[in-house]
């Protein structure tokens, strides 16, 4: 990751942790850039002990389902959104 990006995931996951946010939902756009900036995302987001949800972009529409209706029993409030 570049510095840009280790600050960003930092400070995210440092908000995360402060608001006591136990469930995050992080949605990116599926390419190098916003593979690159998940990956780091994901590992500081585990180092502040906060469930993250993943959703393959290959996932059928049945496990897409699945996994926002684990969503909706967790009430999820905290989605975190990276664009280009």
């Amino acid at each position: 990751a570049t510095l840009d990006d280790s600050l960003q995931v930092e400070a995210i996951a440092a908000t995360v942790k402060s608001f006591w946010w136990r469930s995050v939902v992080a949605m990116y756009v599926n390419n190098e850039l916003g593979k690159g900036i998940m990956l780091h995302l994901s590992n500081a987001l585990q180092d502040v002990e906060v469930h993250r949800s993943v959703i393959s972009p290959e996932a059928s529409d049945d496990q897409i389902y699945m996994e926002l209706s684990k969503l909706m029993t967790n009430q999820t409030r905290v989605f975190v959104v990276h664009m280009e």
